[in-house]
């Protein structure tokens, strides 16, 4: 028998004494012998390299997200407010012709013969141009000619002049003048016991707000609380607010203005050229 030949069958005779002898074991044995054999086996002296497999790609890395602009809230516009004690001069009163801050009040006029009819008036730069508001002041008579009007301008545009007249001898009334057509127009008056007589101050108030119809506004006249004119088919433009007096020999005081917009608030300062209707501090000419 060649040497293979015997090498096979050694290896076939070890492995059949070693199946013979496996089989012969009890499993508590068994579990020994492979305890055994798992501890006599040789460690590794190096652990195998990790390699990381790249798989290319064609996506497009995304740039950095930029972060939206923060939206910036637009301011609601206005409401103007105003309020003038009179106490010294606050520089809100545009080109007033003939004022002196006197005792922490305003004493306007007497103002000087012109030869025509005139009405003076001191417009208030501060309030803007506006369509809707309440305004207020307190106002007396001091001196001169009881039959001409003095209180406050409700309105004057490039068209008009809207204005509250009262008397000492307790009248008031709503007046509006054309200026193209150089002419008057009485809308309301009357004689009222609310109004203090003589040199006696008086509270007038007026609110200006929507009126009766798309397009128009409505005023309210109100003396020492008491509503006396109310008007509501007037024209509804945005315009300049002030103080009126009437002709050349009135003196009158006022005190305590106050000026607040109502909604819904449009106001705009007034131009650099002064309020519609003429130039700052108008005075109106009637021939």
């Amino acid at each position: 028998m060649s040497s293979p030949t015997i090498y096979l069958l050694s290896g076939l005779l070890a492995t059949s004494i070693g199946c013979s002898i496996v089989s012969r074991l009890s499993p508590e044995e068994l579990a020994a012998t492979m305890v055994a054999l798992t501890l006599s086996a040789p460690i590794p002296t190096t652990e195998p390299a990790l390699t990381a497999t790249v798989v290319p790609s064609n996506t497009p890395i995304p740039s950095t997200a930029t972060a939206p602009a923060t939206r910036v809230p637009t301011p609601t516009t206005g409401p103007i407010t105003f309020a003038d004690d009179f106490s010294t001069p606050s520089g809100s009163w545009l080109d007033c012709g003939q004022c002196e801050w006197k005792d922490g009040a305003l004493l306007m006029g007497p103002y000087s013969i012109e030869g025509a009819y005139q009405v003076h008036t001191a417009i208030c730069g501060t309030c803007g141009l506006v369509r809707n508001y309440r305004m207020s002041v307190d106002v007396a008579f001091v001196d001169g000619q009881s039959d001409r009007g003095y209180g406050l301008i409700v309105r004057v545009t490039d068209e008009y002049l809207l204005i509250v007249g009262m008397f000492p001898w307790q009248g008031i009334g709503l007046w509006r003048y054309n200026f193209e057509q150089n002419a008057w127009t009485l809308i309301d008056n009357l004689v009222s016991g609310y109004i203090r007589s003589n040199r006696s101050a008086n509270h007038l108030e007026i609110t200006v707000g929507p009126g009766s119809a798309a397009g128009r506004s409505s005023v309210s006249i109100e003396v020492n609380g008491r509503t006396l004119i109310a008007s509501f088919n007037q024209p509804s433009d945005k315009g300049a607010v002030g103080l009126t007096v009437g002709g050349h020999d009135l003196q009158v005081v006022f005190d305590n203005f106050e000026f607040e917009e109502l909604p819904p608030y449009e106001g705009e300062p007034i131009p650099a050229s002064g309020p519609p209707g003429g130039t700052a501090g108008l005075v109106l000419t009637v021939g």
